[in-house]
């Protein structure tokens, strides 16, 4: 009888919840990093209700987010640093592809991810041979 009690009692706290993750901006991150310079870590993780651990990160990267923040115009507000994402190796043939998935969808004509593959192998420097999976396994999971 006491086994089914802790298992109901286990039940009634209902469905977890994922806790969202946030995502500060530059300013923000300058500015915690200011207070925390002025007066010290700790009391700047509770004025800008967030972990010392990430102070101290963006202590490390000050030079970086000044120069981010300096470089970039007012009304545009960066989240993070530069570098982030799946690297380009070819500039050029990636415009192509763009470009030509923007002309499809401004036709209103449906793009299936095969067909992104297809177009990609047509348009690229490596089908010149016609062999169709030029790049077999490439685009998985970049669109």
């Amino acid at each position: 009888m006491a086994d089914n009690e802790n298992n109901l009692s286990s039940d009634d706290e209902g469905p977890s919840t994922k806790k969202t993750r946030a995502s500060y901006t530059i300013d923000f991150k300058i500015k915690a990093i200011e207070f925390a310079a002025i007066n010290n870590i700790s009391l700047a993780s509770r004025r800008f209700k967030v972990d010392r651990k990430r102070i101290r990160e963006w202590t490390t990267q000050a030079d970086k987010l000044r120069k981010l923040r300096d470089i970039t115009p007012q009304h545009i507000e960066k989240y993070r640093l530069e570098g982030g994402g799946r690297h380009l190796h070819d500039i050029e043939f990636e415009k192509n592809l763009l470009e030509w998935i923007k002309e499809q969808r401004a036709k209103k004509i449906r793009i299936s991810q095969r067909m992104i593959q297809i177009h990609a192998c047509q348009i690229s420097s490596v089908s010149v041979d016609g062999d169709e999976n030029c790049f077999e396994g490439s685009f998985e999971k970049e669109f």
